[in-house]
């Protein structure tokens, strides 16, 4: 085994993290590599269509709200496809842990009685997270038009200006603390078989004493993903203003969109297991779960055992049942 089930520190926890991605890197980011996909496939439909759309109807009320649905019809896919991700994600290691086997097929596979439940969850989790912070961030715009021009607006107005830089820096804050709030409600709904809003009051439970070090994953995950996707950004040219459908498959683009898809699908694959293992963790320190752990693999190899035993008496355990 490359991880121990035992209370761990930030830095254990991202080591150990690292040691189990790249052991099965291809797995983990397979099971990634399905949502990141979807969501960039989407988005690509999405960007086709409004390049049609505009250039057919310009200026058409109609055709440019179809293209904000499409939007953000696309933005709330994608966290429930990564939730599917995490479940999955969640499901292999915890095999992992019981030295079975598991692939990118069998961690879906164990999940999809419950792969409703693990999108709205992480959907759930998103809407939780951000509708605050952008109901902060829409109140700046909402005070930005109430301070009339004679004041020179919110941008020249000294105290605007303070006030506006306050709501947007709260908003910040408020959605990172959030999302450290609920970051463990997926691992929690597939692991222990709640339901939405039980997952989300769990994750607030498990992560009580916790959330400095969960913060502190957070903001390097962040970091992390913006060193390696704004210069990959700013390196690639703009889509031209004109040129219609066709602009979309200049070679440039193709290639940015190649390199951020790569870039999602490593981070998102490696948070993934990061979080379990956080996951975990609370539950060990909290509730004993090492100990659960011991006994529900004592269970399933007394259980292998007796497949091999004639009238054992003991029934087969199947599948995806020592969850914990």
């Amino acid at each position: 085994m490359t991880t121990e089930l035992r209370p761990q520190s930030l830095g254990e926890i991202l080591d150990s993290s690292l040691s189990l991605y790249r052991k099965h890197f291809a797995i983990f980011t397979g099971i990634t590599a399905f949502p990141v996909a979807t969501y960039y496939f989407l988005f690509f439909i999405a960007t086709v269509s409004s390049r049609g759309l505009i250039k057919a109807w310009a200026h058409n009320v109609p055709s440019i709200t179809a293209i904000l649905v499409f939007d953000a019809l696309s933005y709330l896919v994608y966290p429930m496809l990564l939730g599917l991700s995490s479940a999955a994600t969640t499901r292999a290691i915890y095999a992992l842990y019981l030295d079975q086997k598991f692939g990118i097929a069998r961690s879906y596979r164990d999940v999809r009685p419950h792969g409703l439940r693990s999108a709205a969850v992480k959907l759930a989790e998103v809407l939780y997270t951000w509708t605050p912070a952008v109901v902060l961030y829409a109140g700046f715009f909402g005070i930005a038009g109430l301070i009339p021009p004679a004041f020179g607006g919110i941008g020249r107005s000294g105290a605007g200006s303070a006030l506006g830089w306050t709501l947007i820096s709260l908003a910040v804050v408020l959605g990172l603390w959030m999302r450290v709030r609920y970051s463990l409600c997926v691992n929690a709904s597939i692991s222990e078989n709640l339901k939405v809003h039980a997952a989300l009051k769990r994750s607030v439970a498990l992560t009580l004493k916790g959330r400095g070090r969960i913060l502190i994953a957070v903001l390097l995950y962040m970091a992390l993903y913006y060193a390696l996707r704004y210069p990959i950004q700013m390196l690639s040219p703009r889509w031209p203003s004109r040129g219609g459908i066709a602009a979309i498959f200049s070679p440039h683009n193709m290639l940015e969109w190649l390199c951020a898809f790569i870039v999602a699908t490593l981070l998102h694959s490696f948070w993934n297991i990061a979080i379990t293992l956080f996951y975990y963790d609370e539950r060990i320190r909290k509730e004993g779960f090492d100990i659960q752990f011991m006994m529900d693999r004592a269970s399933l190899t007394q259980t292998e055992e007796a497949d091999v035993m004639p009238n054992a008496g003991l029934a087969s355990i199947a599948p995806g049942e020592v969850l914990g």
